[in-house]
């Protein structure tokens, strides 16, 4: 992510509403990922939703285990 807005913003002038764009571009670019990537993570079955500010951390590291043990 960035590579092809890094590379239009070099073949700009790269005045500071270049940069602006370009920052722009790059961040809008990243929330596309994101959003790909969460909506892949949440059709994988295998995935466990863990909301960490409701269970000890102590809680989390047990299931982050036991995933992994259930994996083999």
């Amino acid at each position: 992510i960035g590579y092809r807005q890094f590379w239009d913003f070099l073949q700009t002038s790269q005045s500071e509403e270049d940069k602006k764009n370009f920052l722009i571009s790059f961040k809008t670019a990243s929330r596309h990922y994101v959003k790909k990537q969460l909506t892949w993570f949440r059709r994988e079955k295998s995935f466990r939703w863990l909301d960490i500010s409701l269970i000890p951390q102590s809680r989390v590291l047990e299931y982050v285990i036991q995933d992994y043990e259930q994996s083999f």
